[in-house]
Order: C-alpha cells, then sequence, then structure tokens
C-alpha cells in the first residue's frame, strides 16, 4: 500500500530481536522502546517536594530569627538595666536603717499608706524593704516599655514601615508570622522578669547585713506578678495593633490606656468604700507584688491575682491572632 513503511525482516532463520539482544533493534522497536518510559511517567504519580508554607503552617524559623534580630538590642539593654538596679537598690536599702525607715514611712508617708500593697509595719522588715524594688518605676516602667514596643510592632508595626506585604509574599502564612512575633514578646518578659530577681539575688548574697536571712527565693511570687503584667501589657497591645495600621497611634492608645488604669487605681486605693467599684475598671489591681510575697502561701490569692493578668493577656493574644489573620490587610503607601 502507498505510504506504508514495509516490516523489516531480519532474515530467514533469525529470530526478532528482543530487548535482551544486543543487536541493533529497527526504527519501530525504537519508538516502542521510547514510548513505553514515557507512558510510565505519563501515569506516574508526580512527586512534589513539600511546602514551606505548608511544613511552617505556625512555624517558621527564620521568622523567628527575624523577631529575635529585631529585639535583641533593646532587650539585651534592659535586662543589663535590670540586673544593675536589682544590686543597687538592695545595696541602698541595707544602708537605711531599719528603725530609721520605719520614723520616716509613719511620719512623712503615713497618708500613703493605703497605697501600698502591705502595711508599713510589713514594709518596715527585711523582706517588706526588698519587696518594694517590684513595686519601683524602673521595674514597672521596663515591663510596660517592653509590652507596648514589642505588641505593637506585631502587625501594625509591619504596616506602618511597609514591610507587611514584603513578609507575607514569601512561603510562610500569616499565623507563622504573629506567632514568631508575639512569641518573641513573651520570651523578652521572661528574660525582664528573671533579671530582677537575679539582680536583687546577687545584692542580698553581696550586701549581706540586714538581708543575711532572708532568701531570694522568697520573691518569686513578685516574679511571676512581673511577669503576668508584662503578660497583660503585651497581650493588650497586640490586639489594639492588629486592629490599626500605625504603630505610632497604637503606642499611644496604649499610653493613655495606662494612664486611666494608672489614675483608677490610685483613685480607688485613696477613695474609701465609696469607690471600691472602680477597681473592676482596672487590670493594674491584680498587680500587687507586695501582697503576694508577704502571702506567698495563699494559693488562692496567688490564682487570682496572677490568672487574671494572664487571662486578659492570653484572650486579647487569641482574639488579636483571629483579627490578623482575618482582615484584610491594607496596601503599603
Amino acid at each position: 500500500m502507498i505510504g506504508m513503511t514495509p516490516a523489516i525482516s531480519p532474515g530467514p532463520g533469525k529470530p526478532l530481536p528482543t530487548a535482551n539482544s544486543d543487536e541493533q533493534p529497527g526504527p519501530a522497536h525504537n519508538m516502542g522502546s521510547v514510548a513505553a518510559p514515557l507512558a510510565d511517567n505519563f501515569y506516574q504519580a508526580p512527586q512534589t517536594a513539600k511546602s514551606p508554607a505548608v511544613s511552617g503552617a505556625w512555624y517558621h524559623p527564620v521568622l523567628w530569627q527575624l523577631a529575635w534580630r529585631e529585639q535583641r538590642l533593646l532587650l539585651a539593654a534592659l535586662v543589663i538595666l535590670l540586673l544593675v538596679f536589682g544590686c543597687i537598690y538592695t545595696w541602698i536599702m541595707n544602708k537605711i536603717n531599719l528603725d530609721g525607715f520605719s520614723q520616716l514611712l509613719f511620719g512623712a508617708f503615713a497618708k500613703f499608706e493605703s497605697l501600698s500593697g502591705v502595711s508599713f509595719e510589713d514594709v518596715a522588715t527585711p523582706q517588706g524593704k526588698i519587696a518594694l524594688a517590684f513595686v519601683d518605676p524602673v521595674v514597672i516602667l521596663v515591663m510596660t516599655v517592653w509590652g507596648i514596643s514589642r505588641g505593637s510592632d506585631v502587625v501594625a508595626g509591619e504596616l506602618d514601615r511597609g514591610t507587611m506585604e514584603m513578609l507575607l509574599a514569601q512561603p510562610v502564612t500569616r499565623l507563622s508570622l504573629f506567632l514568631s512575633k508575639a512569641g518573641m514578646a513573651l520570651i523578652g518578659i521572661l528574660a525582664l522578669a528573671l533579671s530582677t530577681w537575679v539582680g536583687i539575688a546577687a545584692g542580698i548574697n553581696l550586701v549581706g547585713d540586714q538581708f543575711a536571712e532572708t532568701g531570694s527565693w522568697q520573691f518569686w511570687p513578685g516574679v511571676l506578678n512581673v511577669i503576668s503584667l508584662g503578660v497583660m501589657f503585651a497581650g493588650v497591645s497586640t490586639l489594639v495593633s492588629s486592629l490599626d495600621r500605625y504603630r505610632w497611634r497604637t503606642v499611644g492608645i496604649m499610653g493613655g490606656f495606662y494612664a486611666t488604669w494608672l489614675l483608677l487605681k490610685i483613685i480607688y486605693k485613696m477613695g474609701g468604700d465609696g469607690t471600691k467599684w472602680i477597681g473592676y475598671l482596672t487590670p493594674l489591681m491584680a498587680y500587687e507584688p507586695q501582697h503576694l510575697i508577704k502571702y506567698a502561701a495563699n494559693f488562692r490569692d496567688q490564682l487570682v491575682y496572677n490568672g487574671s493578668l494572664m487571662a486578659l493577656g492570653g484572650i486579647c493574644f487569641v482574639a488579636a491572632a483571629v483579627i490578623f489573620c482575618r482582615r484584610d490587610l491594607p496596601a503599603p503607601l
């Protein structure tokens, strides 16, 4: 037939070439041998590498490294500050005689006893003198600054800098980005609280004298209360950050919250029975490290004070994560 290629015969008495034959196959056999692996490849399930976005749905090590680089200098400076503060504070308190300290408290500051977490009689003891360190403006300011600065950077910071779109263009999820920043903020809170305790413990061991019989382990309830305060500030700041796009506005809102909460606590402490209801309006009422140090065996108070701050911070973190993962992010300006 015209156009049909004649079959190639190996010749009389010669078998057709097989796949194991050393003889050169003909063109038709060549096409068959090539088509077989092609068919196998066609029907074979594709082998794809595991997607980085799937494998890092909630954890991505690169994002944690980035979050660490962003906060390491501030964290190092604050850790050194609290270590030095703990040693110097203990040294200063050792220089003040207990009798003179009692006269000062019951004299010039007698009207302000209601602002203290414990009575002045308890403050005028070696343990009470050191417990004052946890309500010192240095410690409170450090935890406030850390919580607000790191919480405001989780969402609003990246949007304000215009780097959020670039980060999410990588094979990462919003949840992994959120957890890396929030997780490093919590690690920083732990480091700062432990630095306060280590500084005080070092001061007690170096100074001795009045505090020779005062063990540093007695102040662990105060350390836990400091951690709870930091978690609360970081959580609320992160929630505000997840709703905003400008970091400066988030910091301003949190500054207003802190000033309002502090003012309400002062009114509650100084106002008497008629203003007791105001205490429910400020989470700072749960920050009483002096009270928790004195009554360390009262586990109910430990749970109520620390648990309320932790719960508020945790709820805010969860709400912030849900909002960030679902909201429409504005385009960078």
